[in-house]
């Protein structure tokens, strides 16, 4: 590591445009500690079984699964001569002109956790969020309370596992029987324009990349094509409007883009893929593996390639 962060920071985008380049990576997973079902030992074990190089554990405004996950990679290193590289992330949920979208930072040549301080203050945030959503649910009709969700997700050590958003009161829904699924406790109950959906309390994208430029890390754009932004114009590939909008991203700071996502189609992956290399953007591959809680997506393996 090298105490000059705009050093760290060119490093890291130079580090994560070789690993998507070559292939056999997933730079986009969860764990317990946040929304997924596997845990930090779990997701490692995982990524060695595929014979992944590389991976990045990118929870939701949270760290807690990164010295869990370090540990068993040095366990995996010693038992089996595993060469697997983990790549400290988080995932940070931002604003972008009055739009919220998703924003991963990576830290492979400076130390994530002088992000401490200000994942806290957006757990808080979040946890207040939780809070206002629950009594929307009881104003519905729905008696589901803090209790509830805490006791639902209590770990072995009688703390309240990983930090809880919208997923975890699904399953809660789920668990109590007013959803089927994940996707209809959110249709029902949590999406925008339902009955409990709260907003969330966000820094604007601008903030958030220099924060993380100032601490030595990259910032991604994750998962563009969940924002609406690809296939606006067939006769154009890429369109304006996904080239304006990475365009206003880039002038706010972002080093790349997701390109290569588990849930992106194919067409969206070659848009992406050729806006980012039109704006100058590196791109980086994540499945966005949640386990069970996204069993649509699969976590990437070693012979995952994504450039054409």
């Amino acid at each position: 590591m090298t105490n000059n962060p705009e050093i760290s920071r060119q490093k890291t985008v130079a580090l994560l445009d070789r690993l998507t380049r070559e292939g056999g990576v997933d730079l986009h997973t969860h764990t317990t500690a946040s929304d997924g079902t596997d845990s930090p030992e779990e997701i490692v074990r995982l990524a060695k079984e595929r014979g992944l190089r590389a991976i990045a554990i990118a929870d939701h405004f949270t760290i807690d699964a990164l010295s869990k996950a370090q540990a068993e990679v040095r366990r995996l290193q010693l038992q089996s001569a595993s060469k697997l590289i983990l790549i400290p992330a988080v995932e940070l949920s931002v604003m972008m002109e009055q739009m919220p979208i998703h924003l991963l930072a990576y830290f492979a040549c400076s130390d994530i956790k002088g992000l401490e301080d200000f994942l806290a203050e957006q757990k808080k945030n979040r946890q207040l969020r939780n809070t206002q959503m629950l009594q929307k649910l009881v104003d519905h009709g729905i008696p589901i309370t803090q209790t509830d969700l805490e006791n639902y997700f209590e770990g072995e050590d009688g703390n309240t596992k990983g930090v809880q958003g919208r997923t975890h009161i699904a399953l809660l829904l789920i668990k109590k029987g007013y959803a089927a699924t994940i996707k209809d406790a959110f249709d029902k109950y949590l999406r925008y324009g339902r009955p409990a959906y709260v907003p969330q309390k966000r820094v604007l994208l601008t903030e958030a990349c220099e924060l993380i430029h100032h601490l030595g890390g990259a910032a991604v754009l994750a998962h563009p094509q969940d924002n609406g932004w690809c296939g606006r114009d067939s006769n154009n590939i890429p369109s304006a409007y996904l080239l304006d909008k990475l365009q206003t991203a880039k002038d706010m700071g972002i080093d790349g883009i997701e390109s290569f996502h588990g849930e992106a189609s194919e067409a969206e992956k070659r848009e992406m893929l050729q806006a980012a290399q039109i704006l100058g953007l590196i791109s980086t591959a994540g499945s966005d593996y949640h386990g069970l809680n996204k069993d649509n997506v699969d976590m990437y393996r070693a012979d995952s390639r994504f450039y054409p």
